[in-house]
């Protein structure tokens, strides 16, 4: 087993949060259209795929926004109770307000939740935002029974040869997801895993997502996403003027159904920016 200390030296990439999450919206869809064929479904379909399902089954989704992953499962598996928490207290309340029987509370310090509470706990898009993944990951084990799951997605923007560890090495956009949604953590599949192993969870099924369609899409929404926030705080160039108002929505539409089939076919090559993993507390 490594020692975390090392993997803190090894990954180093840590920044302060620059962004105010009450400010942010995330999962404010009302369910997520399983139907549809983008990168956030697939991430959903592998969750229900993996999921050990029985009644009665209890499942948290950490770091749940505003409650669309929650609302999903609970609607997916009406036997099953679903909790779900987040930093964020206007998220939580906006959360509340849709209801769907399913029960939101605020992270206030540690998971608000009494030891081996849950059977299974949903980490979707939240590792790269913590300032310490395996103090987080150890306190989800600690909520988790033994014998319980993890299912756990991560955009591992430090992973050698992708497209964002190319432009963090040249010192081009490489801000861009930490000063617009808060990534903190240029993780790679390595360090996710050694995380995970480090706090009693054991690795049992890994699959990849964004592999070059996808880093591309990946890519040119957040660019996209950037000339509109500076257009709107009136600081754009030319350029970024002119991408802020280009309807791209169409291509956009495009380039993630490609890249959900993309994912799909390389499911098992690691070629890619994320990791989808399925851990058991041992």
């Amino acid at each position: 087993m490594e020692d975390s200390r090392e993997l803190k030296r090894l990954n180093g990439r840590g920044e302060a949060a620059s962004i105010d999450y009450d400010t942010k919206r995330f999962a404010w869809e009302y369910v997520i259209p399983l139907a549809r064929w983008t990168l956030r479904t697939l991430k959903v379909q592998r969750v229900l795929q993996s999921l050990n399902v029985q009644d009665g089954i209890r499942i948290l989704d950490c770091g749940c926004g505003e409650g669309a992953l929650a609302r999903t499962l609970k609607l997916r598996l009406p036997s099953a109770t679903v909790a779900g928490c987040d930093i964020s207290r206007s998220h939580v309340e906006r959360a509340r307000e849709v209801g769907e029987d399913v029960e939101y509370r605020q992270i206030l310090g540690e998971l608000p939740y009494e030891p081996e509470a849950f059977d299974a706990v949903i980490v979707l898009d939240v590792l790269e935002h913590v300032e310490s993944p395996e103090a987080f990951l150890r306190d989800v084990a600690r909520v988790l029974r033994r014998g319980g799951q993890l299912c756990l997605h991560c955009p591992c923007e430090g992973q050698v040869l992708t497209l964002h560890w190319l432009g963090w090495k040249l010192r081009v956009g490489h801000n861009l997801k930490r000063d617009l949604v808060g990534h903190i953590q240029r993780l790679t599949h390595k360090e996710v895993v050694a995380y995970a192993r480090n706090v009693g969870l054991r690795c049992v099924r890994k699959r990849y997502e964004y592999h070059v369609i996808g880093q591309v899409a990946d890519c040119l929404m957040f660019w996209k996403k950037w000339c509109i926030q500076k257009s709107d705080d009136g600081r754009e160039r030319w350029f970024e003027r002119l991408i802020a108002n280009v309807p791209t929505w169409r291509f956009f539409k495009i380039l993630q159904a490609l890249s959900y089939w993309e994912s799909r076919v390389l499911a098992r090559i690691p070629l890619a920016m994320g990791i989808d993993a399925v851990f058991e507390k041992e």
